[in-house]
């Protein structure tokens, strides 16, 4: 491709695109806007044509199954603003190899990004349309857009885009070593049906099992039990469950365990205490059938607020971190108020983003190495900015969900080989207490490559299945700079990852999760299998003869074999399901 031609529907505004840099694969412009006065943009589209060749698929941040490459008048996309998704899209061939990312240097705007084949050229039409979303009056708007169109593995593209993400200000928060622990939640197996002596039970099973911080979920605040959020927005420990919060988070300290707790960010429920207080600062004060109602952060008053709220918790609570949920519910509506004289930050997007910077500015103050939790959709650069764990979207007893989530947000979070990366979480996993200790595993093989939070009754489960999760914890422990601190190469996105790997060093830890062979690197001294396949046999192909210790153990830890053998071509391996196959040279 020797050059990139962008055209831009006809609107109001003067548009300017000035190519910056023009490589052979690498293509940088600023796109500017300017209006006569201040104005409430319309959304503009910039559009250009890419050479079909061999793309075969599409890459989004939260694309989850959806990789299809569609026709233009029906693209597959994806949408960016400061608390929802990331401003990035990749086009890849069907060995897995890079065609076409494009990204956008601001993360904050509302846009949407689309990529599909021209039926009438047979090429593909790749589009970045802005201003998706109502935001405020402009007068000059400026962004740059990167095209990547080098040949290279497509993760490695978006590593790369992380990387130009960070040098224009959108760095990862620094993530202190707990978030990077295995983490035991209170939501699945709890609920709201919360107590502090049954949780205090829970953690101590848990620390024994290997895990070192627990998340105290939704419930703590309120005495009913059903699910809704009508009670939320006064944040006081209900005494009912919690009647003394800072004595629990003694306790959990005093057995070694670290403290996160939920709260609904934006959220006041029509029965909170504080609901009449905010009247005229919400960002849709109709009550929609769930008795909620959305906080506006363009007012002071409100910033205030939830800082104090915050602050006043973690000084009168020792916590250790904050889940802060909902952020992506941050959006204007018609209802909104338009009262901007009384509002300090009448742009919602930068509204939220100063929100998170006061939140997180006040609470590094008192610790420095907090733990903040955030989750998808709120995933993007400057998201990336403010919390240092980002989660899965709930997706109970999926295990396929996880995988896949759990792998985008780590492609998302960039190469922790070069850069600080962002903590990656599961969501929160529960299975069948009378399944097989195999089955089981299925919920933690699915997240090798992220730290996997548990929430299920652990004194309900059998023998096998404690044996069984205290080998998985033992593996994440064990391998954790590796799993989650090592290169990681996912393949086949299209696919839901059928193989993914970590490197570090000389080791390669791999998940095999569809394909039954794999073929050795050459470099690698050790290589370690897991085996979620569903299938009993394993191939492993030797470009070259070697002589390799060999060791199999099923998913409770059990050493099935030992054994040294000479490898050349391809040898078969009898490996249980979501069991462990260790080579070493």
């Amino acid at each position: 491709m020797k050059s990139i031609m962008i055209q831009r529907d006809i609107t109001d505004a003067a548009v300017s695109v000035i190519p910056l840099i023009r490589e052979d694969s690498l293509f940088t412009y600023r796109v500017t806007v300017d209006y006569p006065e201040a104005t409430v943009p319309d959304p503009i589209k910039l559009w250009w044509f890419v050479e079909f060749d061999d793309i075969f698929a599409v890459w989004t941040p939260g694309g989850r199954f959806h990789h299809e490459l569609m026709p233009s008048w029906r693209p597959l996309d994806t949408h960016s603003r400061s608390a929802s998704g990331a401003p990035v899209y990749a086009l890849y061939n069907k060995a897995g190899e890079n065609r076409c990312t494009f990204a956008l240097s601001d993360a904050a705007t509302p846009m949407r990004l689309t990529g599909g084949m021209e039926e009438r050229n047979g090429k593909v039409l790749c589009t970045v349309e802005l201003f998706t979303n109502r935001v405020d009056a402009l007068s000059h708007y400026e962004v740059l857009l990167r095209i990547d169109t080098a040949k290279k593995p497509y993760y490695e593209a978006i590593y790369d885009t992380r990387l130009w993400w960070e040098a224009l200000g959108y760095p990862a928060a620094p993530v202190p070593a707990d978030a990077t622990r295995t983490m035991l939640s209170s939501w699945y197996n709890f609920q709201k049906n919360i107590t502090e002596d049954a949780l205090l039970t829970q953690c101590k099973m848990a620390k024994a099992l290997g895990m070192d911080t627990v998340i105290v979920d939704d419930g703590w605040q309120c005495d009913e039990t059903v699910t809704g959020y009508t009670y939320c927005g006064d944040w006081e420990a209900v005494p009912s469950k919690f009647p003394d919060m800072r004595r629990f988070v003694d306790s959990l300290h005093a057995i070694g365990m670290t403290c996160i707790l939920w709260y609904s960010v934006p959220f006041i429920g029509l029965y909170a205490k504080n609901y009449r207080r905010f009247t005229g600062k919400y960002l849709r004060p109709k009550d929609h059938n769930r008795n909620v109602f959305i906080l506006d952060p363009r007012f002071r008053e409100v910033r205030d607020f939830l800082v104090d709220t915050y602050l006043t918790a973690l000084k009168t609570w020792d916590l250790d971190g904050f889940k802060l949920d909902f952020i992506d519910s941050f959006s204007l509506s018609d209802e909104s108020s338009t009262d901007y004289e009384a509002m300090d930050c009448p742009s919602l997007e930068d509204a939220v983003a100063r929100l998170l910077d006061e939140i997180l500015t006040a609470l590094r103050t008192v610790k420095p190495d907090i733990m903040i939790e955030f989750r998808q959709s709120y995933i993007g650069p400057v998201m990336q900015t403010y919390g240092n764990i980002l989660r899965v979207g709930d997706c109970a007893g999926a295990s396929l969900v996880n995988r896949v989530s759990s792998i985008d947000l780590r492609l998302l979070a960039g190469d922790p080989t070069r850069q600080t990366a962002t903590a990656i979480h599961s969501d929160m996993l529960m299975w069948d207490y009378d399944a097989s200790p195999e089955a089981a595993a299925d919920q933690l093989a699915a997240c090798l490559f992220c730290t996997p939070q548990i929430s299920v009754m652990l004194e309900r489960l059998s023998p096998s299945h404690t044996k069984m999760l205290r080998q998985y914890m033992s593996f994440f422990d064990k391998y954790r700079h590796i799993l989650l601190h090592g290169k990681l190469k996912p393949l086949h996105p299209e696919a839901n990852y059928t193989t993914v790997t970590a490197e570090r060093d000389d080791t390669v830890i791999v998940g095999l999760y569809a394909d039954s062979l794999y073929s050795l690197p050459d470099t690698a001294k050790t290589v370690i299998l897991v085996n979620a396949t569903g299938d009993s046999s394993l191939y492993i192909e030797s470009s070259a003869p070697r002589t390799a210790a060999i060791k199999i153990e099923n998913c409770m830890g059990e050493v099935l074999e030992e054994s040294t053998e000479s490898l050349t071509g391809i040898t078969k391996f009898s490996v249980p399901h979501n069991g462990f196959l260790y080579l070493t040279a």
